[in-house]
């Protein structure tokens, strides 16, 4: 996540809240601001987290075993920015919030990727991990 504090208003970030994986763009806790990606802990297996904000959508699907077919929001409001955090992995600025899973690979873009440029990054990952 790249959010303040523990309050979550600002930036974005991914939580595994209440059995359910939440993206979310600006506010955590408001479902005008974020995608609900299924009620799952599967962390034996591998998935792919794929989250993406172009300023028109919130975007959230999970690749593997316990997959979750795309979430998208309408939402066109600038990604507001917590200048004061940096990019937490893991962690929600508390032991708290910690996701309790390893994470083998992480990939960050400075911009949307446009559609063929997600399909290669699927293909990458699907197939370094076995995801079919």
């Amino acid at each position: 996540m790249f959010s303040n504090s523990t309050s979550w208003t600002q930036g974005w970030g991914l939580l595994y809240y209440s059995g359910n994986w939440r993206f979310f763009v600006n506010n955590w806790n408001s479902t005008s601001t974020r995608v609900n990606m299924g009620s799952w802990s599967d962390f034996t297996n591998p998935h792919i987290f794929k989250l993406h904000y172009d300023r028109t959508n919130i975007k959230g699907e999970i690749f593997g075993a316990s997959a979750v077919a795309e979430q998208t929001l309408s939402y066109s409001t600038a990604v507001s920015n917590p200048s004061s955090e940096g990019i937490r992995l893991g962690d929600g600025n508390s032991s708290t919030y910690q996701i309790r899973a390893k994470m083998a690979e992480v990939l960050f873009y400075n911009s949307p990727l446009t559609d063929d440029e997600q399909l290669q990054a699927e293909a990458y990952l699907k197939d370094k991990f076995n995801i079919s």
